[in-house]
């Protein structure tokens, strides 16, 4: 049973780490040497603090080892630092492992790198403003009598769109 959970954890597609109850390092698993660029060797003793993003506050990791010192797992998305230095996100559920007397003895992470997931989710939401704001211009776009005042009335709409730095209005030559 052992030897097929060890199986299970170094061929998961998920990142794992394992952490004694001073939060070294004693095990990552092959997914994470992939998703963080870090060899096992290079990270075995280490603080998982070493992959800090820079981006969480000092009260979220307060938060979080008030949750696991207190034996409650914690869950949440993480902008960690790979080892060339790029940012990545990803969501980590993080245990408390107990003895057989139900003493913590170290903490388990298992972790997904939801990087593109989140990039796509932005680009999403970018994307569907960008498309309001664009009905909306259109809705309150001004007619005039001729066609020139009909243009002119645009382009003084366009001028007023705050996402626009400056718009250079050219002249139309209508037949």
């Amino acid at each position: 049973e052992r030897e097929r959970l060890a199986a299970a954890i170094e061929q998961s597609h998920e990142s794992v780490v394992i952490t004694d109850t001073a939060a070294r390092i004693l095990y990552v698993n092959p997914a994470f040497e992939r998703v963080s660029g870090y060899a096992s060797a290079e990270v075995v003793g280490e603080n998982p603090r070493i992959f800090q993003g820079g981006i969480q506050p000092a009260s979220f990791y307060r938060a979080m080892w008030g949750a696991l010192t207190a034996g409650q797992s914690w869950v949440a998305e993480f902008t960690n630092r790979r080892k060339d230095g790029s940012l990545f996100l990803e969501q980590s559920h993080i245990s408390p492992v107990r003895d057989g007397g139900g003493a913590t003895v170290g903490y388990v992470a298992v972790k997904h790198d939801v990087t593109r997931e989140r990039a796509l989710e932005a680009a999403a939401t970018r994307d569907a403003r960008e498309r309001a704001l664009i009905a909306d211009t259109l809705a309150r776009l001004p007619t005039g009598d001729s066609v020139e005042e009909t243009v002119l009335g645009f382009c003084r709409q366009v001028v007023g769109l705050s996402t626009l730095a400056a718009v250079a209005i050219g002249q139309f030559d209508h037949n």
